[in-house]
């Protein structure tokens, strides 16, 4: 013990030195940018509120009675989730501190954290996109929000998008940095979007900026004006008091595609949701609707022998008539009809049970 503890007092302790160390750490570790960015903020913050309490700004001289008291007295205004993503943060730090062996005790392990409300985030209808983009009156941003309703795309992963990361004859984009920097392929669905994109992306071939979305300037839009433009979108649309953000597009995007029958795991392949539960926990009440609709109305669909019949369901998003409709089929699965979505053609082989549909596979 006293080893340790001579060890402890040959290393400087001090948190500012450290948080440099603790980030680089984190970047080793293929944490994103963005959560990197969100620690070191956080830790600044702690660390100013060691200074205006006049407390010893040592990693050894921390307890977990000055956490609690950063916690009650500068973030209990905040909600929930937010406070709980600051203390992940401190947590991080002091477990990166421990491992260095600054430090025998983690004041961590003390604290107590605030427990989240399970609260639904709100979804906007398809009638209240549609007022959304309508009040976009400039053509950039407006295309950004139609983007976003289409792809699901989280503000950081949009932010991120190059023009290289289109591939509109294919109608796929790659997301190259998300959530855990991993990568992930979203299909385009909506054929005017992907017109639009087309003809956006040859107005920009002069540009130098190789990101996709772009301010007046000529550079990467920030994630301050992405969300100022959104929140006065927002009002002229009427909607500013309905508690929708810019993650609310995510929720929509998602709720469309199961609501057009697309499976649930497919879907949690496009949202980036790393664990399927995630998916399950929030939409899965979405298929069991649609299920218990068609129950109630009693629509088992007809099968003629040796044949499948194929739905279009079309997408409400922008109207049928300029949205690409996916098919879905109905098949005889243990003596009942269950729907099948196909992303792709199928094979119909008359009187034999032979059926190839081929899915839609992300590029290489």
């Amino acid at each position: 013990m006293d080893s340790e503890n001579n060890n402890i007092q040959s290393e400087n302790t001090d948190m500012r030195s450290i948080l440099e160390d603790f980030c680089q750490d984190m970047e080793r570790r293929g944490k994103s940018a963005l959560t990197i960015e969100a620690y070191r903020r956080d830790i600044k913050q702690f660390i100013s509120f060691i200074d205006e309490k006049g407390y010893i700004p040592s990693v050894s001289a921390i307890t977990a009675d000055i956490i609690e008291e950063w916690d009650s007295t500068h973030m209990d205004k905040l909600k929930e989730s937010s406070r709980n993503r600051k203390m992940s943060g401190l947590a991080s730090f002091f477990d990166f501190v421990r491992r260095r062996r600054l430090i025998s005790e983690d004041p961590m392990d003390l604290v107590e954290r605030v427990k989240e409300v399970d609260e639904e985030s709100p979804c906007p209808t398809a009638e209240e996109v549609r007022r959304i983009l309508e009040a976009e009156d400039y053509g950039e941003w407006r295309l950004i929000f139609w983007f976003l309703s289409e792809t699901g795309l989280r503000r950081s992963e949009l932010l991120d998008m190059d023009i290289s990361d289109l591939n509109l004859e294919r109608a796929e984009i790659l997301v190259r940095h998300g959530k855990g920097n991993k990568q992930r392929t979203v299909p385009l669905l909506n054929k005017e979007l992907v017109e639009a994109l087309t003809a956006y992306v040859s107005s920009r071939e002069s540009d130098e900026c190789a990101a996709l979305f772009t301010n007046k300037q000529g550079a990467r839009i920030s994630r301050s004006s992405l969300s100022s433009r959104f929140t006065c979108t927002l009002q002229r649309a009427g909607l500013k008091d309905k508690g929708y953000t810019l993650h609310s597009f995510r929720h929509y995007f998602m709720t469309q595609r199961l609501n057009e029958g697309y499976s649930i795991h497919l879907v949690q392949r496009w949202a980036g949701h790393s664990d399927p539960s995630m998916t399950l926990k929030t939409y899965a009440h979405i298929t069991e609707d649609i299920e218990n609709a068609r129950v109630a109305a009693k629509r088992e669909p007809y099968i003629p022998s040796g044949s499948i019949s194929a739905n279009m369901v079309p997408m409400p998003m922008m109207g049928a008539d300029t949205a690409i409709t996916p098919p879905v089929v109905y098949i005889p699965v243990g003596g009942r009809v269950v729907p099948l979505p196909v992303l792709g053609t199928i094979l119909l082989v008359s009187g034999e049970s032979m059926m190839s549909a081929i899915n839609h596979q992300p590029s290489a």
